[in-house]
This record gives structure tokens, C-alpha cells and sequence, in this order.
């Protein structure tokens, strides 16, 4: 999982709101977004285990 991609996608989101192209986010709404379904899907049903979870996390 991109962690750190989602996290500087989100803070452009919240912060740079009148600079956002919304085709952009469309498109990332319809096609980005779906792809990662899957993997979130397993996070919150629990189906990563502690090394596949720590493994995912960005370092600092």
C-alpha cells in the first residue's frame, strides 16, 4: 500500500483545494482507487498479518 503517496495526496486535498484539477481527481476516483480496494479490504478484515502490516507502513 502506497502509504506515503496517500498521505501527500490527502494533504494537497486539504490544503491546496483551489489548485486541484477535478478531472484529476476524477480520474483517480475511477481508477486509482479501485485497484487499492482490494488491499484496504484486507487491512480492515484483518487479513495482513503484523509483518505484512509493519512491511507496508512508510519508514519516518
Amino acid at each position: 500500500m502506497p502509504w506515503a503517496y496517500l498521505r501527500d495526496i490527502r494533504n494537497v486535498v486539504a490544503h491546496d483545494y483551489f489548485g486541484i484539477d477535478p478531472a484529476l481527481v476524477w480520474h483517480t476516483a475511477r481508477t486509482e482507487l479501485p485497484a487499492l480496494r482490494p488491499s484496504l479490504q484486507a487491512l480492515a478484515d484483518g487479513g495482513l498479518d503484523q509483518d505484512e502490516r509493519r512491511s507496508e507502513k512508510p519508514a519516518p
